[in-house]
């Protein structure tokens, strides 16, 4: 039963370090989009060496955390390019002005060619 309970305290606190490195450096840290990705990438190494680290002399830990922080890189992965690259609402003005039919006809005969 302690096994039980020392992997699910490891995997809690793994996951509770990963998620407070994503918002430390994701949110607060980073000026940009490329610097969060970049900080969070870093962040997200960090924690796999030190887990490997940490988990060398104990190796009931080992495969337990490693499959916890595979899922958990691939899911949070997966939810921020998600989140990402699909928006449903768009807030930006458009230019609007005449119609093509509207306008007045141009004053020279090939728009494309260099004019003087």
């Amino acid at each position: 039963m302690s096994r039980l309970l020392a992997a699910v305290a490891a995997i809690a606190a793994l996951l509770a370090v990963l998620a407070g490195g994503i918002w430390l450096f994701g949110a607060v840290v980073a000026g940009s989009t490329a610097a969060a990705v970049v900080l969070v990438g870093a962040w997200f190494a960090v924690v796999g060496l030190a887990t490997e680290a940490a988990t060398r002399r104990r190796s009931s830990l080992r495969m337990v955390l490693r499959i916890a922080f595979v899922t958990t890189t691939v899911v949070l992965l997966g939810a921020g390019a998600y989140t990402s690259t699909h928006e449903t609402t768009v807030n930006e003005a458009l230019d609007t002005g005449p119609p093509a039919s509207r306008a007045a006809p141009a004053a020279v005969d090939d728009l494309l060619a260099p004019q003087p």
